[in-house]
Order: structure tokens, then C-alpha cells, then sequence
């Protein structure tokens, strides 16, 4: 059975690429870097989604009372209070933010704009996953439910609705896998191997998708190749781990560094190399956010995305977090790092 309740609340094909190039310089030697602590422990199983829009970062996080996010901004830090809800996922929605939360059988997507929240509660079939997708304006929720039982002939059904303040839209999926991968942009939405438009028209994906991008892989005798729209494709020689892409073309995370493809899937020359023994964290416009570990320290280091060289920007470093993961979000200037701290409290930094 599905239902709706909307409230509105006021809160507070080319050739393989050359191998890789030599990796760029190891960074300076970093700072411990100074940050502050969230008033509770982590929203969900860390790390959590921390999305960046219109000038601020929000940060969910949990205590006593319930579910809270923190957007951080110039302006000051603001707490805004969700309910007793289960965090499921947020993300980035114009310049606001959206977040979906789990209270029992209901479903709530609560639309930020500042301290002003819209809520809208939902129910559908089905186990809720853990992630959310937006368009821009509308939101991606998907839940699976398992039929004909645990064993091999059984199968996973996905069913999907697409959030607006005005509505929702649900969709039926058919067989998904158990937990699939979901992403969002202006040209619609992805779920594991599923194209669904923002009217909630489904298809059939090129390829699997590559994780945080439009990016369709599928594995060839060479290793693997990479398409856009399923008309052009890239010969590779590994599968890409996960993509950023906008109007000029793609960055593809290989093992061996990064490479940038064009719009028309033409590479420009060979993958380029972190600093080694670091991972690539984020991309956002001329900047690559990479990490590596000093000890059981993590250090974390802005590069110029288009060589993958330092910056004028200082390494930094969180010292001996408990967490094994240090969440990154690039913002138009600076980041925000988070992470959990020995006394299970979450702690972040704007960098």
C-alpha cells in the first residue's frame, strides 16, 4: 500500500591509452589540523553523505533527541532537527539540500532551504536503501524486496519514487540488485543498471555505471571500455573505480593514476599519477582532494587536478581517527573533512 502526506514545518571507441606517467612530488609534511565537535555521534554507518550547496556543507549527525543535520557556512553554523527518523541518505538540490529519513514504515524526504523544511512522508514496499539521488529537483528513493526466499531462484525487486514538494511519483523497477548504486544530474537518474527519467520512464543502462558519474563501463578481451551514451566507446586497460564529468569531458579514476577524456571520448595523452601512496577523495572545478596515511594519521592534500601537482595549499592531517574513513566534500573555496573521533563524537574542519 502506498501513501502520501505532505507537512510543511518551520525549523531552526579510441585506442588504449600509454601507460601512466611518473607520479608529481610527495607533498610538504602536513599540519594537525584544528576542528570542532558535533553535538552527537554519527547519523548512520559512516561515513555519511556531507553534500555542498549554495555556499554551505551540511553535516548529519545523531544524539538523544534524534536525527540533526549542521549546515556550515560563512554565515555561521546553523542545527536543524529532523524527527526521530533512521538516516538514509542526503543530498545536494539546487541551493538547498535534501535528506531522507526512515521512522518505522514511513518514509520522510525532508527539503531544506535554510532553517525552512519542507517534509514529505511516503510508504512503499520494501526494505529502503541506505543513498538518495537528485536531479535537481526531483529526489531519487529506492527500496528491494526480496521474493521466492534466500535461495538462488529467488529475486530482488526494486521500487522507486521521485520526491517533489508537490508529489511523488513511483515507479516500478523490476529485478535490481540488493543494493544498488545511485546517482542523479540534470538528465536524470541512475540505478544500478536502470536509466530513469525525471517522468520516471525506465531503461536498460549501456553499461554498469561508474561510481559519482554519467561514466558506462563494460569489461573486453583488452580489460574494459568506457561510453557515455553507449554510441562511443573508449578502450581501456582497467576498469575505472569511479568518475567526475562535466561539459569538457571526464576524469577517470584508473589504478594507475587519472585520466582525462574529452566530450568526445578521445583521450589526450596518459593517466596521471597521485603522489604515491595516496587515493584520489574528490574533484571539484580546478582541484583533486587526495589522501594517504602517515602511521594511523590521514593526510590530506589539494592538488591541481588538471597534473595532479601541489598547491600553495598546505597539507593537513587528522590525527588518529577512530573512524577508518575521513569523509571529504570539496566546496567552491575550501572543504569540510569529518570524521569520528576516539569518543565516538564527529568532528570536522572546514579546509
Amino acid at each position: 500500500m502506498r501513501r502520501l502526506l505532505v507537512l510543511t514545518l518551520l525549523a531552526g571507441c579510441g585506442a588504449t591509452p600509454p601507460p601512466a606517467a611518473p607520479p608529481p612530488p610527495v607533498v610538504a609534511p602536513a599540519q594537525a589540523i584544528v576542528s570542532l565537535a558535533l553535538p552527537g555521534g554519527p547519523a548512520a554507518t559512516w561515513p555519511t553523505a556531507a553534500p555542498f550547496a549554495g555556499g554551505r556543507y551540511l553535516l548529519p549527525y545523531r544524539d538523544d533527541h534524534g536525527l540533526h543535520v549542521r549546515l556550515i557556512g560563512d554565515a555561521g553554523d546553523v542545527d536543524v532537527d529532523l524527527g526521530a527518523g533512521e538516516l538514509l541518505g542526503a543530498a545536494a538540490r539546487g541551493d538547498g539540500f535534501v535528506v531522507a529519513s526512515a521512522l518505522g514504515a514511513t518514509i520522510e524526504i525532508h527539503f531544506l532551504d535554510g532553517e525552512l523544511r519542507l517534509q514529505v512522508e511516503l510508504s512503499m514496499a520494501g526494505v529502503p536503501q541506505p543513498a538518495i539521488a537528485c536531479d535537481g529537483d526531483a529526489v531519487l528513493v529506492v527500496t528491494t524486496e526480496r521474493q521466492g526466499g534466500a535461495t538462488s531462484d529467488g529475486v530482488t525487486l526494486g521500487h522507486a519514487a521521485l520526491v517533489r514538494p508537490a508529489g511523488v511519483t513511483f515507479v516500478e523497477l523490476g529485478p535490481l540488485d540488493l543494493r544498488p548504486s545511485l546517482y542523479g544530474d540534470a538528465d536524470g537518474f541512475i540505478a544500478a543498471n536502470l536509466l530513469i527519467t525525471s517522468d520516471g520512464t525506465v531503461s536498460h543502462a549501456p553499461g554498469a555505471a561508474v561510481e559519482n558519474a554519467r561514466v558506462f563501463h563494460r569489461a573486453t578481451a583488452a580489460g574494459d571500455s568506457v561510453t557515455f551514451d553507449g554510441d562511443r566507446w573508449l578502450e581501456l586497460a582497467a576498469s575505472p573505480s569511479w568518475a567526475a564529468r562535466d561539459a569538457g569531458g571526464a576524469d577517470l579514476v584508473l589504478p594507475d593514476g587519472m585520466l582525462h577524456v574529452g566530450a568526445d571520448l578521445t583521450s589526450s595523452g596518459a593517466a596521471v599519477a597521485a603522489p604515491a601512496g595516496s587515493w584520489f577523495k574528490a574533484l571539484r572545478q580546478g582541484r583533486a582532494l587526495v589522501e594517504s596515511l602517515d602511521g594511523s594519521d590521514h593526510v590530506l592534500a589539494i592538488l591541481d587536478r588538471a597534473t595532479l601537482a601541489p598547491t600553495d595549499r598546505a597539507s593537513v592531517r587528522v590525527e588518529h581517527p577512530q573512524s577508518r574513513a575521513v569523509l571529504a566534500t570539496l566546496g567552491d573555496s575550501d572543504a569540510l573533512l569529518a570524521w569520528v573521533d576516539q569518543g565516538g563524537v564527529v568532528r570536522y574542519a572546514r579546509w
